[in-house]
């Protein structure tokens, strides 16, 4: 079908927003229900209720895997290539770029209060648990916790594999990880 449906669940009926040309793989509505981000094979957009149309966010180089929208209308899409994490203002358009993390991004969540975003990835790696450098780079499971405001990010480690879901707990100190 390659479309958006709302639907009214009460009476079990729906109209279509939206028609798309390739397979929309992400979606997430932001927290006040006025608008959704949309993700296809390589475009990210933003659908607005109120005004009935879409607009661009961003074209990628490859399928964006994961999209978050922060309660204060911060969009942070994960890239399933090596660009970089983005962050944008719904409202103004205004764009971020997150840097920090050297590989895919395989998930993405926000805080309720929306400081911080976490991400699941895979940062490749030089260096062994002991110290010693690696002739290849390797993938090391990682969380990535960014603030979103000043930019600033620190890594959690411990998985022994990548995380493939991330579900922030309301107080946003706590997240509750699954790995593939």
């Amino acid at each position: 079908e390659r479309a958006l449906r709302v639907w009214d669940i009460e009476w079990a009926e729906s109209r279509v927003i939206a028609k798309f040309t390739s397979h929309i793989n992400i979606l997430s509505m932001a927290p006040d229900g006025h608008c959704v981000v949309v993700g296809d094979d390589d475009t990210l957009r933003v659908w607005d209720f109120e005004k009935g149309r879409s607009r661009l966010l961003h074209k990628y180089t490859s399928t964006p895997p994961a999209v978050a929208i922060t309660p204060d209308g911060w969009a942070v899409s994960a890239t399933s290539g090596s660009e970089p994490l983005r962050a944008w203002n719904l409202e103004t358009g205004e764009n971020r770029l997150l840097l920090g993390h050297t590989n895919r991004v395989f998930a993405v969540s926000v805080t309720q209060v929306g400081r911080r975003v976490v991400l699941g990835t895979g940062d490749r790696t030089t260096i062994s648990s002991r110290g010693i450098p690696r002739a290849n780079p390797v993938l090391r499971p990682t969380l990535r916790v960014w603030d979103i405001k000043t930019g600033e990010s620190r890594v959690l480690t411990g998985h022994t594999a990548l995380v493939s879901h991330i579900h922030m707990m309301p107080d946003g100190r706590q997240a509750i990880t699954r790995t593939f």
